[in-house]
């Protein structure tokens, strides 16, 4: 639950859609490129098994969070929305 939370929390701080989806997709891609190493260093090897892992483990997840931190951008937006002030002279 915290893996698919942590996304949406980071979007929602951006302050914007295009910011929350950004984030949320690079954080999420180098975080599971980082654990893929540490806990497969032999993986990196050979270039077949990088892309499987890519591919079939890292995008997904990565497309999933992009998708919480543009909702989370989206949300964080309207809430903080600034307020304007209109001068009339």
């Amino acid at each position: 639950i915290l893996m698919l939370a942590a996304p949406f929390v980071i979007g929602f701080l951006s302050g914007g859609i295009k910011k929350g989806l950004t984030l949320g997709f690079l954080l999420a891609f180098t975080m599971l490129i980082v654990e893929t190493i540490i806990i497969q260093p032999g993986a990196f090897a050979d270039p077949n098994v990088v892309m499987a892992i890519i591919l079939m483990m890292v995008l997904p997840f990565a497309g999933i969070s992009m998708g919480l931190g543009a909702a989370g951008g989206f949300l964080g937006s309207r809430l903080f929305k600034k307020a304007r002030v209109r001068v009339y002279i």
